[in-house]
């Protein structure tokens, strides 16, 4: 919403510096924000798949460090799974 306002400033204003340097500034926020989603989201994958491997060997996962990741993680994949258009 931001950009677009200054995007709409450079049609108005096209030789203006400050429309153009905040717009370079949204956009490193946005790959910021992608690169952090992205890790977080690998981070998920890998942790059910420890998870799929120990319950695969019948092996508990109380008290060990993967059940502190889930403890940490669960209410985030939760709400995930409720809102799938995030």
């Amino acid at each position: 919403m931001a950009k677009a306002g200054y995007n709409n400033a450079l049609t108005i204003k096209p030789a203006e510096g400050y429309p153009k340097n905040r717009i370079a500034e949204i956009d490193k926020l946005i790959i910021q924000q992608q690169q952090a989603l992205s890790k977080e989201t690998g981070i998920r994958m890998l942790l059910l798949k420890q998870t799929g491997y120990l319950l695969k060997k019948n092996m508990p996962i109380q008290n060990l460090p993967i059940q502190k990741l889930w403890d940490s993680c669960l209410p985030s994949l939760i709400h995930d799974l409720r809102l799938p258009n995030r």
